[in-house]
């Protein structure tokens, strides 16, 4: 029974050892054009690369483990992502965001569920993204939802 394991455990090393651990990266270009049609919204796509990029730094300063098994620290990987000069990120530390992260992350939710245009999603993520209160932000949410 013992050399059934052993000869197992073998197999499994050997077959490890010759499989692909890192995936394979390839190149996709990707184009927007702010104009839909019948048959194609683009602004599906820009919506979901938006929130995304809202939702990045907040997730970080509010989730303990969001950087476990990074290779650099907190701020550097914040200073990094920050693509579209989030207002977030200008002055502030962990301690004095986490509530602010909070909201702002429930909002972001809210708008992904809203039925509403996608266009008009972007347009509140991106308030979000350059410091709007939160609260005026929702109140333009419920107001699309209602018409």
């Amino acid at each position: 029974m013992i050399d059934a394991v052993l000869q197992s455990l073998k197999e499994r090393l050997n077959k490890a050892q010759s499989a692909t651990f890192i995936p394979e990266m390839s190149y996709s270009e990707i184009g927007f054009r702010a104009t839909a049609n019948d048959f194609a919204n683009p602004w599906g796509q820009a919506f979901t690369l938006l929130s995304d990029i809202a939702a990045y730094p907040r997730r970080a300063l509010t989730d303990g483990f969001f950087t476990r098994g990074l290779k650099c620290s907190r701020p550097e990987i914040l200073k990094v992502m920050n693509v579209a000069d989030d207002a977030l990120l200008r002055g502030t530390t962990k301690w004095d965001a986490e509530d602010r992260c909070d909201n702002e992350l429930d909002l972001i939710s809210r708008i992904a569920e809203a039925p509403i245009d996608s266009n008009l999603q972007c347009n509140l993520v991106w308030k979000i993204i350059q410091g709007s209160d939160v609260l005026c932000v929702k109140d333009e949410l419920e107001e699309l939802k209602s018409n």
